[in-house]
């Protein structure tokens, strides 16, 4: 099972719903967030490389890309 796989399972188990379901809540986020006139919300989306609302997995994959990033450089 890829690792990004496995995180989705925990957080889902971790809920108490099913990965289904934690990805659909985690895509009405991200497409609230993406569609958010709230300045700073669009300032933090001028940070990722998304030219439209990405999928919760591209957004975890970025994500820990970043996480990796900021580990590596302390």
């Amino acid at each position: 099972m890829p690792e990004l796989d496995r995180v989705v399972k925990r957080l889902a188990e971790g809920r108490g719903v099913s990965e289904k379901a934690l990805l659909d809540e985690m895509q009405r986020a991200i497409d609230a967030g993406y569609a958010s006139d709230d300045p700073a919300v669009r300032a933090a989306w001028k940070d990722t490389p998304f030219q439209t609302a990405p999928t919760p997995e591209e957004l975890l994959r970025f994500l820990a890309g970043k996480i990796g990033q900021a580990s590596r450089s302390r």
